[in-house]
């Protein structure tokens, strides 16, 4: 028991703090460690989602961009055709 959470530690250095102020007390520690462990997990997941949404987020961008510069396309041919119909008397 001892060496896995020693070896744990090397993984879950926050855990050190707790277990150097309360040194006898082992159940403590591995419900500590769990739920450091399900912390982590979840800031993982969180950190994830958010690179995903920046990601999407740039795409999109990039998207509203192209489709700019195309309505100032079909704005520029629009009013080279328009430029060029005859005048109506």
């Amino acid at each position: 028991m001892q060496v896995q959470i020693i070896s744990s530690l090397k993984r879950e250095p926050r855990c050190l703090k707790y277990i150097v102020e309360h040194p006898n007390s082992p159940d403590d520690i591995q419900g500590f460690q769990i739920l450091v462990n399900r912390l982590d997990v979840e800031m993982m997941t969180k950190w994830s989602a958010w690179k995903s949404l920046l990601e999407d987020k740039k795409e999109l961008m990039a998207e509203i961009e192209e489709l700019q510069k195309q309505i100032e396309q079909l704005k520029n041919i629009e009013n080279i055709i328009k430029s060029r119909e005859p005048e109506k008397p």
